[in-house]
């Protein structure tokens, strides 16, 4: 199949097109990869919703950073629950002063469990 065919035929379908620009990237096609994205821009651009969604996840990112968040344990699940607490609390006004309280806590109340 012609490389434009196979263009022509991946962009019928939003998933498709998804899955022939990922594979081209790990095969090192960077520009089928490209071509493809361009597409995907193109023919299935965002809604507001996958925007503000996006927006969401940069925030509690950040925040989840600023607490220590990396690894598997007690202390995680905690730190995730109050730092997302907090964040919902204070409106999304969360500041390291927060952050080292929560990891404090975390510390002191799992002060047993094996270190991270």
């Amino acid at each position: 199949m012609e490389l434009q065919n196979l263009l022509e035929s991946a962009s019928k379908d939003m998933k498709t097109l998804n899955e022939l620009k990922n594979l081209a990237v790990k095969l090192g096609q960077y520009e089928l990869g490209a071509e493809c994205r361009r597409l995907e821009k193109e023919l299935y651009p965002e809604t507001d919703e996958e925007i503000q969604a996006k927006e969401r996840y940069k925030e509690i990112e950040l925040v989840l950073r600023m607490v220590e968040v990396g690894f598997t344990s007690k202390k995680v699940y905690y730190k995730i629950d109050k730092a997302l607490e907090l964040f919902k609390k204070k409106k999304g006004k969360f500041d390291l002063k927060d952050a080292a309280k929560i990891i404090s806590d975390a510390n002191r109340i799992f002060k047993r469990e094996v270190s991270e």
